[in-house]
């Protein structure tokens, strides 16, 4: 298990319009910085990158990490929970 606990992510298809709204060399760096961000083998992994975006791309990364981080605490809780209750079962 990677250092985030996790090797994937959720992207939402509620952000759609507006990523089809952005040139596809900016939806590129902004799939790209998701990457990096994500990726536990990256030096930045979970560090915000936001400012070393291009400003067309930051309001968009910032709305998706927001997400991510959201998603991540979620699954850490979960996984927190479950833990806990396979400790109980086997200590009975």
């Amino acid at each position: 298990m990677s250092k985030r606990g996790n090797n994937a992510f959720l992207l939402y298809t509620e952000n759609a319009g507006a990523i089809d709204a952005m040139s596809d060399e900016d939806a590129g760096k902004l799939f790209k910085a998701i990457f990096v961000y994500e990726s536990p083998g990256s030096p930045v992994c979970g560090v915000d990158i936001t400012q070393s975006l291009p400003a067309t791309v930051r309001p968009m990364f910032a709305l998706i990490k927001a997400q991510l981080d959201r998603n991540r605490a979620a699954y850490a809780a979960e996984c927190e929970k479950r833990r806990s209750a396979a400790e109980k079962r086997w200590m009975q």
